[in-house]
């Protein structure tokens, strides 16, 4: 394929391509032999699977080509002699050079084995033409009978989807093998990704929820603040049934979709389209599926009409993403353009292995212990005289008395809260900023109230020190390179509740905390730029 694009002017399309999945649970069993432009081989078990995509009628040099690939296939039948072999791929046959292909590697077509009715795998009703072009090949030596299916080959098909706007039909090959785990984990990976789903806010439910149980817990808290008898444990009490109301009321009230599941461009046409288009299959289904007449006319057009229109809507929705992007630029708001640009044009690739495994119990033990000793002090003799030092400082410190510029009020969490960005991943007890977002007024009151019991007892509740680090690639694209634990970058989520409580503590005590003018990272309003343009000036100097 990039031969092809990458030769000269590119006139008409180029091929297809091919391309090979493998589910999640088969990770640690399967092994990527080759991936060549026009077929892909991958062993699983003592299982050969080979992709295969030949050149069609009309290309140039095709000949040469197709023996090319014919001979690489069958040098890698070779190499894994000791394997079972399932070949699948399509094309309009080189008759003689595939037919000597098959006796030499002693492969059998499935189609021949399993079904009694040939059916065709190439329709197109424009030119009116339809044939065999795909097929599946399996090693005859593991076949028992010339008729029926063997100890390799369990079944053979070839579908028919309702969803399927090619003029080919999927084929579908089940066989049996012998698996044997190839990766270096300790156990075989048996794992899929959960399916993501995100709360929807719009109901007014959980508005009405938090603010039923926070009446009796706001009464708890007068009594605690004014008699300033309040321990750790207390502190504990609250903040734990504090949580436990917000994420009872998410879990009661809240409903969860996938994350495109609701289409913002999709319109009442396009649902009527749907069902027009899945009546009509179902009528051409009852009537045995012809590829000709009334009916089968009925069931093409509904389909290119839905199909049309999807495209239509879907291309319109673009618009959208286009207009944000140029209101970002008109306004030189940097990372709103950055965000929304890569949000809908940057592709996102998954990573799943790393440092040469695929289990995700023995990854996160990698990276609990890389992360575990980018923390530690290097020096263990210097990090204890600090500490020292600093306990001794501490034990004499009073700092400036308290006055009523100080006190944290429930308007100050509630702007705090306000000023949270929503979207953002949950923390270690399920807490989002939509929780404090859409809550009652209530909960400010509540939060008020701990956060002056934490003023007063100078600690905080035990669930403030819990947080878990998500390991972000360094790499825009995880694909191009065998992947460390180096190669990522930690970061921290806290939980919610702490960061309103920072919020409060920066406004009532910014003027306490300065930094050197010599600093620019993690200082609002600098960054590289600023240390470069010092540099340069001092440089010049």
């Amino acid at each position: 394929m990039r031969k092809t694009v990458e030769s000269g002017m590119l006139r008409g399309r180029p091929f297809g391509g091919v391309m090979m999945l493998t589910k999640d649970d088969l990770r640690n069993y399967a092994e990527t032999v080759k991936c060549d432009d026009r077929y892909t081989i991958a062993r699983i078990g003592n299982l050969l699977i080979v992709n295969v995509y030949l050149p069609c009628c009309g290309t140039e040099d095709r000949m040469n080509i197709c023996k090319d690939v014919l001979l690489e296939i069958q040098y890698w039948l070779q190499y894994f002699n000791w394997c079972h072999c399932v070949i699948a791929g399509g094309s309009d046959p080189v008759a003689d050079l595939i037919a000597s292909f098959i006796d030499e590697c002693s492969l059998v077509r499935c189609d021949k084995l399993v079904q009694s009715d040939k059916q065709f795998t190439y329709f197109n009703k424009t030119l009116n033409q339809h044939s065999y072009i795909d097929y599946a090949l399996v090693s005859s030596g593991a076949v028992s009978g010339s008729a029926t299916c063997g100890s390799l080959l369990r079944d053979f098909v070839i579908m028919d989807p309702a969803i399927n706007f090619s003029d080919h039909l999927p084929i579908s090959v089940s066989v049996a093998c012998t698996l044997k785990a190839t990766g270096t984990s300790r156990k075989a990976a048996s794992f899929t990704t959960p399916r993501q789903y995100f709360p929807r806010w719009d109901l007014s439910a959980f508005y009405y929820f938090t603010g039923d149980n926070f009446g009796s817990l706001i009464k708890e808290l007068d009594v605690l603040t004014s008699s300033n008898n309040c321990d750790v444990e207390e502190l504990d009490k609250i903040y734990e049934r504090t949580v436990a109301v917000l994420v009872a009321g998410e879990n009661l009230y809240i409903p969860r979709c996938s994350k495109n599941y609701f289409k913002f461009w999709w319109t009442k046409e396009l649902t009527a389209l749907k069902q027009a288009t899945i009546n009509s299959d179902r009528l051409w289904e009852a009537a045995g599926k012809p590829r000709s007449g009334q009916i089968f006319d009925n069931r093409q057009k509904s389909r290119l009409v839905y199909r049309k229109r999807i495209r239509e809507c879907e291309r319109s929705s673009s618009f959208t993403y286009t207009n944000e992007l140029h209101e970002a630029l008109l306004k030189k708001n940097g990372p709103a353009f950055w965000k929304c640009w890569r949000a809908n044009f940057e592709p996102v690739s998954k990573c799943v292995e790393v440092e040469s495994s695929v289990d995700p119990d023995v990854i996160v033990q990698k990276f609990a212990s890389h992360f575990s000793s980018a923390y530690s002090p290097n020096n263990a003799e210097k990090a204890k005289m600090l500490r020292s030092e600093y306990e001794r400082l501490q034990a004499n410190y009073a700092g400036f008395p308290l006055t009523d510029d100080h006190v944290i009020d429930t308007e100050l969490i509630s702007n705090a809260v306000s000023g949270l960005h929503t979207g953002k991943a949950a923390d270690v007890a399920g807490l989002t900023a939509e929780n404090l977002i859409y809550r009652h007024p209530s909960l400010c009151v509540v939060l008020c109230k701990l956060f002056q019991l934490i003023m007063c007892t100078g600690s905080v509740p035990s669930g403030f020190r819990y947080s878990y680090i998500v390991p972000i690639p360094k790499l825009k694209d995880c694909r191009v390179k065998s992947l460390f634990c180096d190669d990522f970058r930690g970061i921290a989520i806290s939980p919610i509740m702490s960061k309103v409580f920072e919020h409060c503590l920066l406004n009532r005590f910014d003027k306490y905390f300065t930094s050197c003018d010599a600093q620019f990272g993690f200082k609002k309003g600098s960054g590289c730029r600023d240390a470069i343009y010092t540099v340069r000036n001092i440089a010049v100097m």
